[in-house]
């Protein structure tokens, strides 16, 4: 087994090369996230013997770190509650806003790639079935917010009411941590395992056929061999900067991921020939520059920049994005090229804002601790007596940063040219309009404004924005101390205030995590470059390509299609006369 060729760590090893077996299972699934564990679930409820190999020293992948949310079109229980729901909406606004620049409602496949059709199409069939099934068979229990909105509404004929929570064992929404414990307790009670810092490097083939994987564990290489299929839902490629830089466009400095998604899959399958697609799609958010920089683990987007007197500016002083884009479409700003000067002129963004906001806002559950609560670290932000020596103290930020951000610093007239844009901004929220960037006018970003806010009246906290914030969410319109709009008819516009203190954060462009990686067929199998299955080798979650596209659809977007896809992959993967 510890021979020179082990050493040498080839993503595809042939069975002849392993001196021995540690293990022996039926199924092997790599990693332990949402997508892994229903896998895993499925498989061993189908009778295979399953062990679950994950990277990290502790179990959830991402998903523990997540809201948990997973959103499911027209699902039984949001039925129940008279919220009517469509295959046909569901399946149009899903491919408009996937691929706006395809779409056509006369065209086959509305104009999208087949087999991204093909993926839309399945989740729609099967997407309730398969939460209804894993409710049945008590793996996981959730229950609908009907009050969170879609995050295209304005194009979509349901408004909202797609989105499901993990239900903790009192009956209130919970979070990602809780959808981790349920499914590793699923997992367990069918008779599978799970090992941790097992980091798989390489795959056992014999001849054509994955037969096995080769993992690092800190007492050394482990060879554990599957009778009947390779699961992999190891996560995307957020930390690994080649990656990353090989394939995301613009800018991107990181994202909330778990620290183990560094693309271990990514060499493995195009080892093995697999049709690579949609690498460079992520799934987006903003994020907070020095944090990203620093590589903390705890890092989480910045899904709302909170507050309503806070406005963002780039190095030239200017607003350059509607600052309540849902987060997915705000890094869209922080990656636009200047063709004339040659430059990202959005590449960092300056969250400003005055007392009043820092105040009323410190601690949310949305904003990644970008506004940290009383005695927590603020090192990131940035203050200033004036607006004119809070941009001195951005500049002499940016100067000790120099090395991560291409020399980067403000422009000269930056000073006066913020003073000028906060002037304009004021003169918006008293008027309650946004003439620039129309901010407030979409049913989700006055949604997410009222759920921070309400948030705060609660004391929840949270953190890719689920968990307590998640009852938060529960906590909706009609109900008693839900906040309304303000007397201008948009609460998510104030003027800052004449005089100081003032305070900055940098953003930057991040990513929950990529959504590119090798195409799967109907079962999850991974396909390669001819179209044909792989034999014993399944993909989900996000090191699988995800049919989506550009689009984020709605809060769960992410985890909503995959676990139905690893529902579906794992009862074939069981079956050992359909590998």
């Amino acid at each position: 087994m510890h021979t020179s060729k082990m050493r040498e760590r080839r993503p595809v090893v042939a069975s002849e090369d392993v001196g021995s077996w540690h293990d022996r299972v039926d199924v092997v699934v790599v990693g332990s996230g949402a997508s892994a564990l229903v896998a895993g679930v499925m498989a061993a409820a189908g009778g295979a013997r399953v062990i679950a190999l994950e990277k990290a020293a502790e179990t959830g992948g991402t998903t523990r770190k997540s809201g948990g949310n997973a959103w499911v079109p027209d699902d039984h229980r949001t039925r129940a509650l008279g919220l009517a729901d469509s295959r046909d909406g569901a399946l149009h606004y899903m491919a408009r806003t996937s691929r706006p620049e395809l779409y056509w409602p006369e065209a086959p496949s509305l104009g999208l790639p087949d087999w991204e059709y093909e993926g839309i199409c399945l989740f729609l069939d099967e997407g309730a079935r398969a939460f209804a099934g894993l409710a049945e068979m008590g793996a996981l229990d959730t229950i609908p917010l009907p009050d969170i909105p879609n995050f295209y509404s304005a194009v979509d004929r349901v408004v909202h009411g797609r989105t499901l929570a993990p239900r903790a064992p009192n009956g209130d929404p919970a979070d990602g941590p809780e959808l981790v414990r349920q499914l590793s307790e699923a997992l367990e009670q069918r008779g599978g395992r799970i090992e941790l810092e097992h980091r798989v490097v390489s795959v056992v083939v014999d001849g054509e056929r994955v037969v096995g994987v080769l993992a690092d564990t800190p007492h050394g290489s482990r060879a554990i061999h599957a009778a009947r299929a390779v699961i992999f839902g190891s996560g995307g490629f957020t930390h690994n900067v080649d990656l990353r830089r090989s394939f995301i466009r613009g800018p991107v400095f990181g994202g909330c991921a778990a620290r183990s998604n560094e693309g271990d899959f990514v060499s493995i399958a195009q080892a093995l020939g697999a049709d690579m697609r949609n690498m460079s799609e992520s799934w987006n958010a903003p994020i907070q520059l020095e944090r990203a920089l620093a590589g903390d683990p705890t890092l989480t987007g910045t899904f709302s920049v909170v507050g309503n007197s806070v406005l963002c500016v780039n190095r030239y002083g200017r607003r350059a994005m509607n600052e309540k884009s849902v987060y997915n479409e705000a890094t869209a700003p922080m990656l636009q090229f200047d063709g004339i000067r040659c430059e990202y002129p959005n590449m960092l963004m300056f969250a400003v804002f005055d007392q009043a906001n820092y105040d009323a806002f410190r601690g949310t559950p949305f904003d990644g601790g970008a506004l940290p609560a009383v005695g927590e670290d603020d090192r990131h932000v940035i203050r200033g007596a004036t607006l004119e020596q809070l941009a001195e103290r951005i500049d002499e930020r940016l100067a000790e940063l120099a090395g991560a951000i291409g020399g980067l610093r403000l422009a000269a007239d930056f000073s006066s040219r913020l003073a000028a844009t906060v002037d304009r901004f004021n003169g918006f929220a008293l008027q309650g309009r946004d003439d620039d960037f129309r901010r407030g006018d979409t049913e989700i970003e006055r949604y997410l404004y009222r759920l921070v806010s309400n948030a705060i009246q609660l004391g929840t906290d949270s953190q890719l924005g689920g968990g307590a914030s998640n009852q938060a969410a529960s906590f909706g319109p009609g109900k008693a101390g839900w906040m309304e709009p303000e007397a201008n008819g948009n609460s998510t516009m104030a003027p800052l205030a004449e005089k100081g203190p003032f305070y900055s954060v940098i953003l930057a462009a991040g990513m929950l995590d990529t959504k590119g990686g090798p195409r799967t067929d109907t079962h999850g199998r991974v396909l390669d470059g001819n179209g044909a299955p792989i034999t014993g080798l399944y993909a989900v979650g996000n090191c699988a390509a995800s049919p989506s596209g550009k689009a984020y659809w709605g809060g769960g977007a992410t985890l909503g299609p995959m676990i139905t896809y690893a529902w579906r992959a794992g009862r074939h993967a069981a079956a050992p006369d359909r590998r």
